[in-house]
């Protein structure tokens, strides 16, 4: 259970209704990773020896977690999770996208760029009528 949970959590942030990535949500992660490094190589400064190497071990080890994050979520091919644990818009549109269609891991992609594309031209069709 709290497996699937931590698979809807990265789901739900980092992947957009259509199961590609988020592009704000990255940028907010990247500005945090930023933020966090930042403070701990700040406040190591002016500080005794011992406490300035626990900072900047603390500041590597952020680093270190933060790549192990963003390599486990980059590496996630979210297509396979989203039937399970994927928000439930992105299970509609994983459905609606490929109703009768042959799908396997490698044209899923594509197929679901296609069916946000569609959305959206549909989108701008009924604004501009």
């Amino acid at each position: 259970m709290p497996v699937k949970m931590g698979m809807t959590l990265l789901l739900s942030l980092f992947f957009d209704d259509y199961g590609f990535p988020n592009l704000w949500a990255w940028v907010i992660y990247f500005i945090l990773f930023g933020i966090t490094v930042a403070c701990f190589w700040i406040f190591s400064s002016g500080r005794k020896k011992e406490e300035e190497v626990l900072f900047k071990y603390t500041s590597l080890s952020a680093i270190f977690l933060y790549l192990c994050l963003f390599g486990l979520v980059y590496s996630l091919n979210p297509y396979g999770y989203i039937p399970v644990s994927g928000t439930d818009i992105q299970k509609d549109n994983i459905r609606r996208c490929t109703l009768g269609k042959t799908i396997t891991l490698e044209n899923i992609e594509d197929i679901m760029f296609d069916c946000k594309k569609h959305d959206l031209e549909m989108g701008l069709k009924s604004i501009t009528k």
